[in-house]
């Protein structure tokens, strides 16, 4: 695991498996998580990737928060 100011990355793996899920959560406007997830990607040698990205603490009117699921429906293949 790794603990960031305001964010942190784990990596669950099994290698036996060629398999990995990675959580990138961060917070504030200071860190993009798709650059995080797209160098480790790069670093694990993926052959592929499906990702799913949950925006939490959504403000709504009354002082309500939501949260927005967006899922990559396909796997994307990655390039050498």
């Amino acid at each position: 695991m790794v603990v960031l100011a305001e964010s942190h990355i784990s990596i669950h793996t099994w290698p036996e498996l060629g398999y990995a899920a990675m959580d990138f959560y961060t917070c504030g406007d200071h860190t993009d998580p798709w650059l995080a997830c797209e160098y480790a990607a790069k670093a694990l040698d993926a052959s592929s990737m499906l990702t799913t990205e949950v925006k939490r603490g959504i403000a709504q009117p009354g002082g309500h928060f939501t949260h927005v699921v967006t899922r990559d429906h396909e796997t994307t293949a990655l390039s050498a």
